[in-house]
């Protein structure tokens, strides 16, 4: 995950067990995407980088990563256009096929 990343940026994956992506909100995973805190400098990407690795090491989330994020209005919205794919949800419907 040592990529340059723009700030802000959130850290966001995917909890193994579901599948369904999640998103850091300071004290544990969240399903919604306005919940995730914003790492704004270098110290900050640090420290979600090491709670990713915990996650990771002990086999609850795979995928993760930090990613740039752009405030509107005080609200977190995705910069990137997969990330907005990952945060509108599934892109099929379960079972279906």
């Amino acid at each position: 995950m040592s990529k340059k990343i723009k700030y802000p940026a959130i850290l966001i994956a995917h909890d193994l067990l579901s599948g369904q992506v999640i998103y850091w909100a300071g004290e544990k995973w969240e399903k919604e995407f306005s919940g995730a805190i914003t790492a704004n400098n270098d110290d900050d990407a640090g420290i979600l980088e090491n709670i990713a690795q915990k996650y990771i090491s002990q086999n609850q989330v795979v995928d993760a990563e930090l990613v740039s994020v752009n405030i509107i209005d005080n609200k977190i919205t995705p910069e990137h256009f997969r990330v907005k794919i990952k945060v509108s949800g599934p892109t099929i419907i379960y079972g279906a096929i």
